[in-house]
């Protein structure tokens, strides 16, 4: 029976399992030590990480091209490293071969004149740094090159440097902590350094916690961008609809974000604020209705500074009633003035201009529509932040 601390181990007391990685305060993994199974070493900013190919294939999609571009070019060096050898190894057997030739032909002219037996080829002389070739001796086969590779794993290993702005080894190692077991989570203090990154390398298995984290923020043209990017389409939908709602949409189009966003995230502002308009538009035009005579006045002939005398006469006005009825109203000797063309300093404009006023805004709040163009006033006049910004 294998206890506890036996469980695991083999011949000897050695252990059969990986030994596990370093781990920093909160647990997890900081990937500074290679194990058994290590086969990548990432290097931001000259800091290497041991990893794991299989996980940067599976997880990060838009770093498994270059992976796979670094690992061709040192299969390249590779094989024109081997072609370079066996073109040495060729030359010096050709000048081996000419070297016994010459020798055997000196030994036969030797011979022929000395009238004895020719003795054997020579071979050539060892150097000192040659070493003697045994009877025994094999050229090396696959699978002592394989078994080589095995006791020396790390002779197998590939390196990525990662030169990116974005691919600071901070960004990269808390990356990994997400990546590998336990799985840290996304939360509001790391989702700022991530989300660049994991929008680069097409890491989709961290979009969701992403979402999780952004659809509780404010919504912003900034915070749009940034769903974009990692392709969260719920979470734009989501905001796309609260911009639209709550803000004027040439301000939306001032952002620099805007000329970033895809054609389908400015789709969905345009339809957004265009549903915004419908669902408000029988109110907004009986507010409207209401509100039309407070542009104008109708002002009775007096000596005006900034009213000519040329534009008092006969008025006749036509307005509609809240019924659909036309109401046909006249005055005698009067002017129809806009509230631009009121003279603040002229008593008897002023006078017109604030019993109209008045009169008009006493109809509005008996509609139970003054609040309504209050609130709408408020909101177009308060001092507005950029919709960019966090």
């Amino acid at each position: 029976m294998t206890t506890k601390g036996e469980k695991g181990k083999g011949k000897g007391g050695k252990s059969k399992q990986p030994s596990l990685p370093p781990q920093d305060e909160e647990g997890y993994s900081n990937f500074s030590v290679a194990d058994d199974k290590t086969s990548l070493i990432l290097v931001p900013e000259n800091r290497k990480l041991y990893v794991h190919k299989d996980v940067i294939n599976v997880n990060c999609l838009g770093l498994r091209e270059r992976l796979n571009e670094r690992i061709d070019e040192i299969n390249e060096a590779k094989k024109k490293e081997e072609e370079e050898e066996a073109e040495r190894r060729r030359k010096e057997e050709e000048n081996d071969n000419q070297s016994t030739d010459q020798d055997n032909k000196s030994i036969d002219r030797q011979s022929t004149n000395n009238q004895s037996p020719p003795p054997t080829a020579r071979s050539k002389p060892q150097t000192a740094n040659e070493k003697p070739k045994t009877a025994n001796q094999k050229p090396q086969t696959a699978r002592d090159k394989q078994s080589e590779a095995e006791q020396n794993p790390e002779a197998e290993i590939v390196e990525l440097f990662l030169k990116e702005e974005i691919e600071k080894f901070e960004t990269v190692l808390e990356l990994m902590k997400c990546l590998y077991p336990p799985h840290k989570q996304i939360t509001e203090e790391n989702i700022d350094l991530l989300l660049p990154i994991i929008s680069a390398w097409q890491v989709d298995a961290l979009r969701n916690g992403c979402g999780e984290v952004l659809s509780k923020r404010e919504p912003s043209m900034k915070l749009l961008l940034d769903a974009q990017n990692c392709k969260l389409f719920n979470v734009c939908e989501t905001i796309c609809k609260s911009l639209a709602t709550n803000n004027i949409l040439s301000e939306l189009k001032s952002c620099p974000e805007w000329e970033e966003l895809s054609a389908a995230n400015k789709g969905q502002l345009y339809r957004n604020k265009v549903i915004c308009w419908e669902g408000n538009w029988d109110k907004v035009d009986k507010t409207s209705r209401l509100l039309y005579p407070l542009t104008k006045c109708i002002v009775p002939a007096h000596k005006c500074s900034s009213v000519k005398e040329d534009r008092f006469g006969y008025l006749v006005i036509t307005s509609t009633k809240s019924d659909g009825t036309k109401l046909r109203q006249t005055y005698g000797d009067s002017a129809l003035l806009t509230y631009k063309e009121i003279n603040p300093k002229c008593k008897e404009c002023v006078m017109k201009y604030g019993q109209d006023t008045h009169k008009q805004l006493t109809t509005l709040n008996n509609a139970g529509e003054l609040e309504f163009y209050t609130k709408m006033f408020e909101q177009e006049k308060k001092p507005r932040g950029k919709a960019g910004k966090k």
